[in-house]
């Protein structure tokens, strides 16, 4: 009973080690101008981190205002361009997280649409998004 306890304790010493590690390596900066909303989360602008934690889901951080949020990514289609980029929509003065672009990772990840911004498109009267602001990535 010993032996598998310490075996299981090693394998997830392991998983572990490796997923911190890859999240590390997938983590990038961007400096955010506006207040934005990531799921139902509103975010001041700022200095933020962007990493992976785990598979499909990211960890958006600013250290200097004590912010985190984690959430749930959809892959997207394949990065285009050589730079890193986050992608927002906007409605009015209201910006929502809507892609996270990372030629380092060879991966585009989506955020889905939240009751925030689904509520937002309605008020300004749009079916489809047509308003995006970019911003590189460090």
């Amino acid at each position: 009973m010993k032996r598998i306890t310490v075996v299981a304790l090693l394998a997830l010493t392991y998983f572990a080690g490796n997923l911190r590690a890859s999240a590390q390596e997938i983590a990038v900066q961007a400096t955010i101008p506006f207040d934005f909303t990531v799921g139902h989360q509103l975010l001041p602008s700022g200095e933020y981190r962007v990493a992976a934690v785990a598979p499909n889901v990211v960890s958006i951080s600013n250290a200097a205002k004590h912010v985190t949020v984690l959430s749930l990514m959809m892959n997207g289609d394949k990065p285009t361009g050589s730079s890193g980029r986050l992608v927002f929509n906007h409605y009015g003065n209201q910006y929502f997280l809507s892609k996270i672009i990372s030629p380092v990772a060879a991966k585009t990840l989506d955020l889905p649409i939240s009751k925030l911004e689904k509520q937002a498109q309605w008020e300004q009267g749009k079916l489809h998004v047509n308003d995006q602001t970019t911003i590189a990535l460090k």
